[in-house]
């Protein structure tokens, strides 16, 4: 137990450190000695616990091995964005590789849990199915090495130049509409509450939420000119236009998604609070808050199913602690069990259901502690302070884009977090870069790299304008 609490110790202490030097330093590599600082103690946090859980649980050998080569691939793949000249900051690409490998790959490892359905899992795991583990280390590394070509190629930019210059925001919302009427139609033909696409493999909700909204809102408000103006507009104005975008945004996203309420509520709130970062009126955050939690309660007058969630498994569990209250009970029970510093790593007792997917965030908590469950959201936080100190950003389609894409993360971490500790109701979203998901990883990392090329692009504007 003590050598668990050292190793854990240890782990969160260059977790703290990785976050703390991306914070402040500028990670490119013009400055290779920094990049591979970085990157090496990102493989030691990663490595320590995979050797600790193999001597622990006497788990495979092969998974094992598997689960070590990542260190050896993210050297690989770093060296795609030296070898192409890749010149701009790699901050959001290494806390993406840290998150999904120290916290992520690390606490599905420890889990041991197996997964059964999936074109990967049949593919390669059979009828024994795919260890999470594993499945989660391929489409890491695959989303990995897709995105830091994109990037590093210039290939991202142009797509994102031909977005900007081809498409309207009329083409994204029906794109939205059809993904979503085709979820609705799969869910309803197989009877499931979660469904997706191509075997579990492809979940249609994350590519509408990370992209489709936002390439929406962006294309929306650059082509009125709306966000020009937005700040200046009198409260009335102001109170008038952002009804009509809601009002299309309803009819764009929310009708189909009547029964995938949490995926609803994020469009709302990252419009929300995109519509009061761009026109500076805060007060739309907590009014956008309050009208979420009365579309929560509202929604339990015609569904038995978010009735149940929100009645039996998140105000009242006690007295539903043998039914929709069990799972509640244990989470709440971990959390008050890992204290400060946690239990250490493979001394919890993570046995909950779906705990690699709605309830990761309790795997991790609880053995991990409160400092743990810290250091995770500022990771997250992180995204924001990377774009969001910027001095260069102006309300066009990229501006907005590059607003709006670290919410699409960050909003739903938080709403993850808030569900699992409790002050808000579950509704079965995934937290970026650790819960298990297939295409959600693929996602994640091309949001983040959509980020890194608005992100390098005004930079690079800056310092032509600078030069002149």
């Amino acid at each position: 137990m003590l050598i668990a609490r050292i190793v854990t110790a240890t782990i969160l202490t260059i977790y703290a450190g990785v976050l703390t030097s991306l914070y402040r330093h500028r990670i490119s590599w013009q400055n290779e000695s920094a990049v591979i600082k970085m990157t090496g103690w990102i493989c030691i946090g990663y490595l320590l616990p995979l050797v600790l859980i193999f001597s622990r649980n006497d788990g495979n050998f092969f998974d094992f091995i598997v689960l070590c080569l990542f260190c050896p691939v993210l050297w690989l793949i770093l060296g795609v964005f030296k070898r192409f000249g890749y010149s701009g900051p790699l901050n959001l690409f290494l806390l993406s590789a840290m998150i999904s490998a120290v916290a992520g790959l690390v606490t599905q490892y420890r889990l041991n849990l197996y997964i059964e359905k999936g074109l990967l899992a049949r593919f390669i795991g059979g009828e024994r199915g795919l260890p999470i583990a594993v499945s989660q280390f391929i489409y890491i590394v695959i989303s990995m090495a897709v995105v830091s070509t994109l990037i590093a190629t210039g290939y991202l930019n142009k797509l994102l130049s031909i977005i900007e210059e081809k498409t309207d925001a009329l083409f994204w919302g029906a794109v939205s509409v059809l993904l979503l009427v085709l979820l609705f139609v799969a869910k309803k033909i197989s009877g499931s509450g979660a469904p997706t696409l191509l075997s579990g493999s492809l979940q249609p909700t994350e590519i509408v939420y990370k992209f489709c909204f936002i390439l929406f809102l962006s294309k929306y408000l650059s082509r009125t000119g709306m966000a020009m103006v937005l700040s200046f507009y009198p409260v009335r104005q102001m109170i008038k236009e952002v009804i009509i975008l809601f009002g299309l945004i309803c009819v764009f996203f929310l009708v189909p998604m009547l029964t995938e309420m949490g995926t609803a509520l994020l469009l709302f709130l990252t419009f929300t609070v995109l519509i009061s970062l761009i026109s500076k009126r805060w007060y739309f955050i907590p009014l956008g808050g309050l009208t979420a939690v009365i579309g929560v309660f509202g929604i339990t007058v015609v569904s038995a199913r978010m009735k149940e969630r929100v009645f039996h498994a998140w105000l009242n569990w006690q007295e539903y602690i043998s039914q929709a209250g069990m799972q509640p009970f244990k989470a709440y029970s971990a959390f008050h069990g890992s204290g400060i510093f946690g239990t250490g790593i493979t001394n919890g007792y993570p046995k909950m259901t779906k705990i690699a997917s709605d309830y990761v965030l309790v795997a991790v908590g609880e053995e991990w502690g409160v400092i743990g469950l810290v250091l995770i959201t500022a990771g997250y936080l992180l995204i924001l302070k990377e774009v969001y100190l910027l001095r260069t950003i102006k309300p066009d389609f990229r501006g907005i884009l590059l607003l709006g894409l670290p919410l699409t993360i960050v909003v739903q971490a938080f709403f993850h977090i808030s569900a699992n500790l409790g002050l808000f109701v579950l509704s079965g979203l995934p937290l970026p870069f650790i819960s298990l998901g297939g295409s959600a990883y693929l996602i994640s990392f091309l949001t983040v790299g959509t980020i890194m090329t608005l992100m390098n692009g005004k930079t690079e504007d800056a310092e032509v304008k600078k030069g002149e």
